[in-house]
């Protein structure tokens, strides 16, 4: 009864602690990236849940790179109960972290032989397996799993993982495959199912046996059919993540790499590397880390070291712990199975080098070898507060991280406060301090020195449209410049006449606005309507509209403006409303 209660006590120490670091993210934002596309963009989320939103995310194989279905659905289920809260979702996220907190905790004491048999309970070291379990939980690698709205596919396939091995250690089959099936549709990365099975397998070989099974020769039989239908929905879910890789909504098919393999297999051991480092030294984590195609991964020489010294370590106590070699080697293969699919070494995975949430999962090999390991150190039997050092310290560390996802603005400082050479963090911080603030002059600043490292389509129309609203007549001359880089000049018409910027250059429609802008100035009124309206076409923007409508108005084409004027003057803004009003007005 002692240990029973100790272990109800130690949960609600573990579900305390996951609400202090994350509680605060009940008054947070979402992340511009990805959040929006998952959420409130998302076709099939925005309204809800309902029989038809709930099929089509099942449907629909291709959306965000990505088939989640599960995760979909927790995302429409908190928007029917909450509505577009986005202090919902991160709580939600934080509620789906506590549960994988205590089942994981139940986890490791099953690990340790806690329910084997009668008594067992007594022999079992709580605090030590509650100290493995409030690691894993609190550390501020988790942060990004937990704090990111559009990480809440780490902490659901999780749960059904755990939940699978729950059933699995217990022989129960058939609800083993179901929860692998549900894991697999919260986040493809379930398919290493199988893997994490044979490691229970082989940790407890004392666990309840099928009667039923033969103890001849076809027991290897029998062991193989069991596995097989776990075999065969992982490959199903590899072939269908493939696709989902290469297929994105609305974009033609990519390739399956977008590096060399031997640049994905140098990054892979970075990567490697950088997670173990983070978990000894959780400073400097970022929810962006900025890949270097074609040159050494970000932090190389640091990850390297790390990974020997890892490795060395790992081969000394294999050689020096001899009655330990099964947990080490299961523990070792525990890691590899789960980091395994997101190194991007088999496939790229786009614009990040490597992520903290990739560790979700994997991470918990560390804690279930301090479980096997830590027992043995005699010290430890009268000293367990020691262990509270770290751990404590690791809580505080995950509490400070988790405020740097309050915005965008918090959430892209921080990436450039330890990468200042990442250059799409200085656009983002550009745009954001525009948006938040309304200094110019800065988010001007942030454009320049984005452009300085890398430049890109984006850091210059978002530098094109600062210098507009700044209005400054010197600036015209750099803003033409930045506008008119990709034009085809195949589609201008006749000397004098501005050619249109592809598509491609200009999916939002900032560069032929901008351009529109400085032909309003010099009174250009056909060049002006030209560029509006394929502004217009791109992005249907209301200032773009409301200037559009102008150009028709100052050329006395009033037919063609009254219709977008009626548009204006049903706008939220009521600066816009107030214009469009005053013109209808003038033409009655």
């Amino acid at each position: 009864m002692k240990e029973k209660r100790l272990f109800w006590i130690f949960s609600a120490v573990l579900v305390v602690g996951v609400a202090l670091i994350y509680g605060q993210t009940g008054c947070f934002e979402q992340l511009s990236y990805d959040d929006d596309g998952y959420t409130l963009n998302c076709r099939f989320v925005k309204d809800g849940l309902s029989v038809d939103n709930v099929l089509t995310s099942f449907k629909d194989l291709t959306w965000g790179g990505i088939y989640m279905p599960i995760t979909y659905s927790s995302y429409m289920a908190v928007i029917s109960a909450f509505g577009p809260s986005h202090g919902a979702q991160h709580l939600v996220s934080a509620f789906f972290h506590a549960i994988n907190a205590v089942l994981f905790f139940l986890f490791l004491l099953r690990l340790a032989g806690w329910g084997r048999e009668p008594g067992d309970e007594r022999r079992v070291a709580l605090p030590i397996v509650f100290f493995a379990a409030a690691l894993w939980a609190w550390h501020p690698l988790r942060v990004e799993s937990v704090a990111w709205i559009a990480s809440r596919k780490d902490t659901l396939f999780t749960m059904f993982t755990l939940l699978g091995l729950f059933a699995w250690m217990d022989r129960r089959n058939g609800r083993a495959y179901l929860m692998m099936l549900c894991g697999c549709l919260s986040k493809p990365t379930a398919m290493v199912f199988p893997a994490l099975a044979i490691c229970i397998d082989f940790l407890c070989p004392k666990v309840p046996q099928d009667k039923t099974a033969p103890r001849t020769k076809h027991q290897a039989l029998s062991t193989c059919l069991r596995y097989l239908p776990l075999v065969i929905l992982s490959a199903a879910t590899a072939i269908l993540a493939t696709y989902s890789q290469t297929h994105g909504t609305g974009e033609d098919a990519r390739g399956l790499f977008y590096s060399t393999f031997s640049w994905r297999l140098l990054n892979a051991l970075v990567s490697l590397g950088i997670y173990f480092y983070h978990f000894i030294v959780p400073v400097g984590l970022q929810f962006w880390y900025r890949p270097i195609r074609g040159g050494l991964p970000l932090h190389t020489p640091l990850a390297l070291i790390t990974l020997g010294v890892v490795t060395a370590a790992w081969c000394i106590a294999f050689w020096r712990c001899r009655d330990r070699r099964r947990v080490l080697l299961v523990t070792a293969f525990w890691f590899c199975a789960g980091i395994g699919p997101t190194l991007g070494v088999a496939a790229s995975f786009g614009n990040h080098a490597f992520a903290d949430r990739f560790t979700y999962l994997p991470m918990m090999a560390v804690s279930i070898l301090i479980v096997f390991l830590l027992p043995g150190v005699k010290f430890l039997n009268l000293k367990y507060f020691v262990l509270l050092m770290p751990l404590l310290a690791f809580a505080a560390l995950a509490f400070d991280y988790t405020r740097t996802y309050r915005n965008n603005l918090t959430a892209f400082e921080n990436v450039a406060r330890w990468d200042p050479n990442h250059c799409y963090a200085w656009t983002n911080i550009g745009s954001e301090t525009i948006l938040r603030t309304g200094d110019f002059k800065k988010g001007i600043e942030c454009f320049r020195r984005s452009l300085a490292l890398f430049p890109t389509d984006e850091a210059e129309n978002q530098l094109a449209t600062a210098l507009i609203s700044v209005n400054d007549p010197k600036d015209e001359d750099e803003i033409v410049r930045l506008c008119m880089k990709g034009a085809d000049w195949k589609t201008s018409p006749k000397e004098g006449v501005i050619p249109l910027i592809p598509a491609e250059k200009d999916k939002d429609g900032f560069r032929m606005e901008a351009l529109g802008v400085i032909s309003t100035r010099h009174r250009d009124w056909p060049n002006a309507i030209r560029c509006f309206e394929t502004a217009l076409s791109r992005e249907p923007r209301e200032d773009t509209r409301m200037r559009l409508a102008m150009c028709y108005w100052n050329l006395k084409r009033h037919d063609e403006a009254i219709p977008h004027l009626r548009i204006l003057e049903r706008s939220q803004r009521p600066d816009i409303s107030a214009k469009a009003r005053e013109l209808l007005m003038g033409v009655r």
